[in-house]
């Protein structure tokens, strides 16, 4: 209950201070986080991934690390800056914390930006999730599968990557 509770409290007072976006239509429970937000960096560096940490944790999982280029793509005007922030806030957090093991999913648009700074990369699958389709298309696979062909390694600079694909869901 204490956790639930802090939670709720951290929730409150980031949405105050203009933080939390608007719900992701994907998950209604979820919201988008304005990566650009010092409040939100400084919230991670100083107290969430420590607390993760002193918790008995090795590492962080960033998970929809792509919701920056969503946004900047659904709105360039005012989400400007995104992309580029999430790839500063990585960078941050491996500055901060340069021994914790680092797990990013997706986030294609800002791999070029932070290579070597993440330890590994999940690649979960979007071609079975219609919900996924509707922010990563057809298009943009062929782009990274390009993309990695011609400089992957030097993208991951020997980083691991990791996938997950989904199954058609049973009935």
């Amino acid at each position: 209950q204490k956790l639930w509770r802090k939670a709720a409290d951290t929730s409150s007072r980031l949405r105050s201070k203009g933080v939390l976006g608007a719900p992701n239509p994907a998950w209604p429970d979820a919201y988008f986080v304005d990566v650009r937000s010092d409040v939100w960096r400084n919230l991670l560096l100083t107290d969430i991934i420590p607390s993760i940490l002193k918790n008995g944790y090795q590492g962080i999982f960033l998970d929809t690390l792509d919701s920056a280029e969503a946004l900047e793509r659904q709105d360039p005007v005012k989400f400007k800056g995104t992309i580029a922030a999430a790839a500063d806030l990585v960078r941050a957090i491996r500055a901060a914390f340069p021994s914790i093991i680092i797990m990013v999913n997706r986030g294609y648009a800002i791999l070029p930006q932070i290579p070597g700074e993440f330890d590994y990369l999940l690649g979960e699958s979007v071609r079975t999730s219609e919900r996924k389709l509707r922010t990563f298309g057809a298009r943009d696979h062929l782009r990274l599968m390009w993309r990695f062909a011609l400089r992957g390694r030097r993208i991951l600079r020997d980083r691991e990557a990791l996938a997950l694909w989904y199954g058609k869901r049973r009935d």
